[in-house]
C-alpha cells in the first residue's frame, strides 16, 4: 500500500510542476476578469479546478486535474477553460465543506447552524 501512496504522491507533484511551468509568464488578458466567486475562493485558499461537466469522464471522476489555490494558476486555467464548470475540493485539504439543505427547512436550518455568525454570507452559493 505504501508503494501506491508514494507513486500517487509523486505523480501529483509532477502534474503540479508541469502546470506551474505551463503558466509561467502568463498574463491575464485585460478583457478577462475572474468572477467574484473565484476571489472568495482565493481569499479562503480553497482548492479549485475546472471540470468539463459535459464529458463522461467528469461524471465518473471526482476531479480531472490537481486543484489549486494559487492565483496565477487559477487565472491561467480560467483563461484556457472559459466554458468549463468549476469545482471546489472539500475536506481537510481545502478547509471547505459542502452543505445541502432541504429547501422546506432552509430558514430554520441556517438559523440553527449560524447562531449570530453571519460570515457565511460571503461563501460560495449555487442553486440547481
Amino acid at each position: 500500500m505504501n508503494n501506491i501512496d508514494t507513486f500517487l504522491s509523486r505523480f501529483e507533484k509532477s502534474r503540479r510542476f508541469v502546470r506551474t511551468e505551463a503558466c509561467r509568464g502568463f498574463v491575464m488578458p485585460h478583457e478577462l476578469q475572474l468572477p467574484a466567486a473565484f476571489e472568495i475562493a482565493l481569499d479562503h485558499r480553497w482548492l479549485i479546478a475546472p471540470v468539463n461537466g459535459r464529458s463522461n469522464y467528469a461524471l465518473h471522476s471526482a476531479r480531472t486535474i490537481v486543484p489549486t489555490s494559487e492565483r496565477e494558476q487559477i487565472e491561467y486555467l480560467y483563461a484556457q477553460n472559459l466554458g468549463a464548470n468549476w469545482m471546489i475540493e472539500t475536506g481537510a485539504g481545502s478547509g471547505g465543506m459542502a452543505l445541502e439543505i432541504d429547501p422546506t427547512y432552509i430558514h430554520n436550518a441556517l438559523v440553527c447552524l449560524a447562531h449570530d455568525d453571519d460570515s457565511w454570507h460571503r461563501s460560495l452559493r449555487f442553486a440547481y
